[in-house]
């Protein structure tokens, strides 16, 4: 059975909120989304991930349009290309895809030498 309660309402013990329990969380952009509370309990957000695009032997490397970050399985991501906020509309010019499951980001077009990009988990 869900029901809503406010997090500071919910007495924490070892059995309360129990592993399958879902709490909801709201981010500051209005969106929310649920976690259970095993994960909750047991993950704590990734750090934040900031590279510039290497000629070669980098994170991301000239001519690169993938990379895998696997930190970031099972975690909704933000990217951030040259501090500008990165689309999913594939229909855009400049835009990324993220595969939750093997935490894999596509990145569209390529990323060139000296680019910034930035990776964000929540």
């Amino acid at each position: 059975m869900a029901c809503e309660k406010n997090i500071l309402e919910v007495p924490l013990s070892p059995t309360s909120p129990a592993p399958t329990d879902l709490l909801m969380f709201t981010l500051p952009d209005g969106s929310s989304f649920l976690r259970d509370w095993a994960h909750v309990k047991q993950d704590s957000t990734p750090d934040d991930i900031e590279t510039e695009v290497a000629e070669s032997d980098g994170m991301i490397n000239n001519g690169d349009g993938t990379v895998i970050i696997t930190e970031h399985i099972g975690w909704r991501v933000r990217v951030f290309r040259n501090s500008v906020p990165m689309t999913t509309i594939n229909t855009r010019e400049s835009y990324y895809s993220f595969d939750i499951n093997t935490g894999e980001y596509t990145f569209v077009p390529a990323a060139t030498t000296r680019e910034l990009f930035q990776f964000q988990a929540y």
